[in-house]
């Protein structure tokens, strides 16, 4: 109970952005597209698509963790007293792994669409390719 109460900005910081990620996943569920790509690969798009933006967002903030002129800077403002800059190098460690992670799902992502596009037959990607594929 004391390593919560001690830990609380932490955990609040991690929450924040665990749910922000989530949220980038949970945006490409939804199929906004009818036609082409998705309807051959499926939700190997989505997986991909939303492990892409993971991606973008996780390695953007592993940099500013290590920024430490910033660090510096806004440890002088208010803005310290929501986020806790003395635990930089553990946030730094946990945003490389969620990083990982999302490397690994889109890399098992694109092996799903891989397969998927591999074992259509030529006249189905004819017909949802059209610009690309011409008979």
């Amino acid at each position: 109970m004391s390593y919560c109460m001690q830990m609380s900005e932490q955990i609040n910081i991690l929450a924040f952005k665990t749910c922000k990620i989530v949220s980038f996943l949970t945006d490409y569920s939804v199929e906004r597209e009818h036609r082409g790509l998705r309807r051959i690969a499926g939700y190997g798009v989505t997986m991909t698509r939303g492990a892409a933006s993971g991606i973008m967002w996780t390695y953007s903030c592993l940099l500013v963790t290590m920024c430490r002129n910033t660090i510096t800077f806004l440890r002088e403002t208010f803005v310290q007293r929501w986020i806790p800059f003395d635990s930089a190098i553990d946030m730094h460690k946990f945003i490389a792994l969620q990083g990982l992670i999302f490397t690994v799902m889109h890399c098992i992502g694109h092996s799903i669409n891989f397969y998927h596009i591999a074992t259509q037959t030529a006249n189905d990607l004819t017909c949802h390719f059209r610009d690309y594929f011409h008979a």
